[in-house]
């Protein structure tokens, strides 16, 4: 079959406008600061921690014997044969090193003071209880118990690690064998999944009512090789350092339903064979968004209307990054979307408005963040 010399050139040139297209718009990533998922009272300016586990409660490695009394420890595992030490001490292990990493997560923000509540739950009147393995809360601390807590540490408030859940299975699977003289060798990875839940609920000590309540779940796989499963297995329980580790995603979670968190988020920006846009697009690779900036700048003001539009799209977006100026970002990215609809660029003016969007979602979010942040 032969080709037309006319549909090869028409093929090339699509192809090389494909490409001229796509390369259009490049993307990054800026670290955006958001806000705490929820508001407390004015009044709270003093949080205290708590860790209801309590060492005390039955152990069952049966489901249906998890938890008799005493408080909302609870732990099972369908695996007997993972030797995991003490498991009453290894929960509150867990459970320390959880409520440990929240108390430090919560203390370095400038929202309110915290204070680590290090009394066992027996120098304060808390019911004791039964429940299923299914549930994770344990009876809510009464008016009273959450009162006396707030009153001895100076607290408005008292946040409760209530419960948690954690159940294991392990894996061991050959990953590399190896030859010599003295025959064949084989080398093994034990993979450790953990899947574990915590349930927290957060207290007003004006009147012991609850502000807050929230349950989260989550994994995750721990890793390590061995000449043998047995072994590789082994020497990933004795180490323990896995605990940190797992317990960080959970206090890291619930922190941010109190404080302010950076977030990473990807942004669009504009690049084409313009010198000085070419070269802001290498001075953003390199994070000099100041020099990126002035490259810009020269585009913006002397380009015409398309050209301008993208310069001043890119222009929005370092006043977003740099000074997070986000009234300049939303001023120019506003102009950039007027000068793209004027020439007819849709694709590109629907870029804008959603960058627009997003601009208008973090500005309606200031006010919440400022009084996060104690501006």
């Amino acid at each position: 079959m032969q080709f037309k010399k006319e549909d090869v050139l028409i093929g090339f040139v699509s192809i090389i406008l494909m490409i001229f297209m796509q390369a259009c718009v490049s993307w990054t990533q800026i670290a955006v600061m958001q806000p705490g998922f929820i508001n407390l009272p004015d009044n709270i300016d003093t949080i205290a921690v708590f860790n209801r586990i309590n060492p005390s409660n039955i152990y069952s490695d049966t489901p249906s014997d998890s938890a008799k009394s005493g408080n909302s420890y609870i732990y099972h595992s369908d695996y007997t044969d993972i030797d995991i030490g003490d498991k009453p001490s290894f929960l509150i292990k867990c459970s320390d090193c959880c409520i440990n990493g929240l108390y430090n997560r919560l203390n370095k923000s400038n929202r309110f003071e915290v204070v680590l509540v290090k009394d066992s739950t027996a120098n304060y009147t808390i019911d004791t209880f039964s429940y299923s393995d299914t549930h994770l809360f344990p009876p809510v601390l009464t008016p009273s118990a959450v009162k006396q807590i707030c009153f001895d540490h100076h607290a408005q408030g008292l946040l409760v690690l209530e419960g948690l859940y954690i159940h294991s299975l392990e894996h061991t699977r050959m990953y590399n064998k190896t030859y010599n003289s003295q025959g064949p060798t084989s080398y093994f990875a034990a993979d450790l999944k953990f899947s574990y839940s915590a349930g927290f609920r957060l207290y007003q000590a004006k009147d012991g009512s609850l502000l807050d309540v929230m349950k989260i779940d989550t994994s995750k796989i721990f890793s390590i090789d061995g000449v043998s499963s047995v072994i590789a297995l082994n020497d990933l329980l004795a180490k323990n350092d896995f605990i940190p580790g797992m317990m960080a995603i959970i206090d890291g979670t619930y922190a941010k339903r109190l404080i302010p968190f950076r977030k990473y988020s990807y942004r669009n920006y504009f690049v084409n064979f313009n010198r000085y846009m070419l070269a802001g697009a290498k001075y953003v690779k390199r994070q000099n968004w100041l020099e990126a900036r002035a490259a810009w700048e020269k585009v913006y003001n002397k380009n015409k209307v398309f050209r301008k539009a993208q310069a001043a799209y890119n222009l929005a977006l370092s006043y977003e990054n740099v000074e997070i100026d986000l009234y300049q970002a939303r001023k120019l990215a506003s102009e950039s979307y007027r000068l793209f609809t004027d020439c007819g660029r849709k694709g590109d003016a629907y870029l804008a408005s959603a960058y627009l969007d997003t601009l208008n979602n973090r500005i309606n979010a200031l006010p919440k963040l400022n009084e996060q942040l104690g501006k």
